[in-house]
């Protein structure tokens, strides 16, 4: 089945929105939690949740799509999303459209075909830790915080990438960023995707005349999903095609 959607969640003056079409997930921002500790002014109205990203992939049925341009997040939030994909039934496919960046990066790990286009960019780094410090205890209490962070991330990289846990500390220490090429030469990436978008014949159908009449056909798939619309993605599909297929 092939199906238009979206999924959002509201919390508190908080809204989260991310966009799924077709087993197709897009991770545009940032992977965190959608509150803050540090109050209101540093809540991210569109931020990336794990919970959110969890409950879709959860019901998710069949090979899965991430595709991402997120300049990282929170850890931990992270680790969760990657651990998700690893134990998804179906093949796990990640593309990197823009950025891949810190724990962006451990997400795009989690798939084995891991794609990326021409322009894309990856990029590690350490971990940076928020700390509360109100004495020299705390102080020396931060160290081993880190340090199992930073592990958590270069045996995750070392794994997928068959690199040396030396050489990733390395390349963490640098703050690396990666062309697609050197993505691909470091094990991060599989592949460069360089290719069109494919859009439903079914669906064009439905966009306003403007846009419907932009769409060459060499976009279009053959089949019509038309009858699978419902007025309720209708509105939906307007709004995911014009800004993620153009």
């Amino acid at each position: 089945m092939k199906l238009v959607y979206n999924h959002s969640r509201s919390v508190g003056n908080v809204s989260t929105v991310m966009n799924i079409v077709d087993n197709t997930v897009f991770i545009y921002d940032y992977i965190e939690k959608p509150y803050s500790y540090y109050g209101d002014e540093y809540k991210n109205p569109d931020s990336v949740t794990s919970e959110q990203f969890l409950n879709t992939i959860r019901n998710m049925v069949g090979d899965v799509t991430v595709r991402i341009n997120s300049k990282g997040g929170e850890l931990s939030y992270a680790l969760s999303v990657y651990q998700t994909l690893r134990e998804c039934a179906g093949e796990v496919t990640a593309i990197v459209e823009g950025y891949a960046c810190s724990c962006a990066a451990c997400v795009l790990l989690a798939a084995d075909n891991r794609q990326i286009t021409p322009g894309g960019i990856v990029m590690v780094h350490n971990p940076i830790i928020y700390a509360t410090i109100n004495s020299a205890d705390s102080i020396e209490k931060i160290m081993p915080q880190w340090n199992v962070s930073r592990d958590a991330i270069a045996s995750i990289i070392s794994n997928r990438t068959a690199k040396s846990m030396e050489d990733v500390y390395s390349m963490m220490d640098n703050e690396t960023f990666m062309s697609a090429t050197d993505a691909i030469a470091n094990g991060f990436c599989t592949s460069i995707r360089d290719g069109k978008a494919s859009i439903p014949a079914g669906v064009r159908n439905y966009l306003p005349e403007p846009i419907r009449n932009a769409i060459p056909e060499s976009v279009l798939v053959t089949e019509d999903y038309s009858d699978m619309l419902t007025a309720s993605t209708l509105a939906i599909s307007r709004s995911v095609l014009l800004r993620k297929s153009f």
